[in-house]
């Protein structure tokens, strides 16, 4: 639920579910499982739970909400789950879908967090049109920083590279 802290959605902070929930006054979260059922994401179960988190957004205030229990947490694309979700919540609560400005040391004005989480810019325009983002990128990185590395290696039939760096410049 980590993606939906650039809006004004509680991601199950103040409470003691934190991340693993997500919630506001306002959602109907049995429409809202309905959507997100029928987008097929494996290795989690959707639950309903209605809380009022202590602290944070919402705070004292009775939140309806989604609880992602994980079924498999080594097989889980998390950020695809979190794109998905935010996909779900523009579709059925776009009117109320704000940004919500979340300072961090990373972006310290807190405009386009979204943006940032991704590191896809243009982040939010390409969710409200429902468009695919790509998540699965290790094999392009894997490839794109291969030139740069000291040294890589073999072993039982799966590549590794190390994590230091050869030259500031690419080896050709």
């Amino acid at each position: 639920t980590g993606l939906i802290e650039w809006i004004y959605i509680n991601e199950g902070r103040g409470t003691p579910h934190p991340f693993e929930q997500f919630g506001a006054p306002w959602i109907d979260a049995d429409d809202l499982k309905k959507l997100i059922d029928s987008f097929n994401l494996p290795y989690i179960k959707i639950h309903t739970p209605t809380y009022t988190p202590v602290s944070g957004l919402y705070a004292h205030e009775k939140c309806n909400g989604i609880f992602l229990e994980i079924t498999h947490r080594a097989k889980l694309k998390s950020v695809e789950m979190g794109i998905m979700h935010l996909k779900a919540l523009w579709l059925v609560y776009h009117e109320k879908i704000e940004e919500r400005f979340y300072e961090t040391v990373a972006n310290p004005k807190g405009a386009n967090q979204l943006d940032k989480l991704l590191g896809i810019p243009g982040a939010l325009a390409r969710i409200k049109m429902q468009e695919s983002i790509e998540t699965d990128l290790q094999e392009n990185w894997k490839n794109a920083i291969r030139d740069f590395l000291l040294y890589w290696y073999c072993w039982r039939g799966k590549v590794y590279f190390n994590i230091f760096f050869a030259t500031k410049t690419r080896r050709h």
